[in-house]
């Protein structure tokens, strides 16, 4: 091949076969962006939250009044986490049989309640739990401050008293952020409400958002 030829064929080949070469390594970073971006969401669905010290009886100071005669079912829901829809189902689709626990849904409203009042009092999550469980008591919690006296950070949290007023139970019913799957957590508290369990039972892992922000840019 003549040596002009030459240089010519190589130079056409480079021209082919570099946007070929940047196709790919678009491509790959492309790629590499995508898998880091999902193992990070899997890591923060994962990740739990703050849950908060067990409590050895009912807060004196509470103005969420005790049951002397069946246990209580505290259930304290952020009504604009959108984590908390999973555990709002379970409530809803597994607690609705046992009609012997009293349970009282604390929801967390702002003082000044930004925005429409209707979207704090009235939102989805309580009326779902009452659609399902027309028995539940709503406590407006204003600023949360039911819930620091409860020890309860994150929405979702679940925290279960004996007729004694000691705590048996505290901690989420989800295994993850949304997540509407069984989990140790949901059998724990379903075997205390159902007396299998008597004895205070270890924590399970609550996965929310705080129980002590308005969340006001995300409603």
């Amino acid at each position: 091949m003549h040596p002009t030829q030459k240089k010519e064929f190589i130079e056409n080949t480079r021209k082919a076969v570099r946007p070929k070469l940047l196709r790919w390594a678009f491509a790959a970073v492309w790629f590499l962006g995508c898998l880091a971006a999902t193992y990070s969401m899997m890591g923060y669905n994962f990740k739990s939250s703050v849950l908060g010290d067990e409590l050895e009886q009912w807060p004196t100071a509470s103005v969420i009044s005790p049951s002397s005669d069946q246990s209580t079912l505290l259930a304290f829901i952020h009504p604009r986490c959108v984590c908390s829809e999973a555990t709002v189902v379970h409530l809803t689709q597994d607690i609705a049989d046992y009609k012997n626990t009293r349970i009282v849904m604390a929801v967390y409203v702002p003082e000044d309640m930004k925005g429409n009042d209707s979207a704090w009092k009235h939102g989805e999550y309580i009326t779902d739990v009452l659609a399902a469980l027309p028995q539940t008591e709503i406590f407006y919690d204003v600023e949360g401050q039911q819930a620091r006296l409860f020890q309860a950070h994150t929405s979702g949290t679940l925290v279960l008293f004996n007729p004694e007023g000691r705590e048996v139970f505290r901690g989420g019913i989800t295994d993850r952020r949304g997540g509407q799957y069984d989990n140790e957590g949901l059998r724990t508290l379903k075997g205390l409400m159902a007396k299998e369990e008597k004895n205070r039972q270890p924590s399970s892992p609550v996965f929310g958002c705080s129980l002590h922000e308005d969340m006001s840019s995300e409603g």
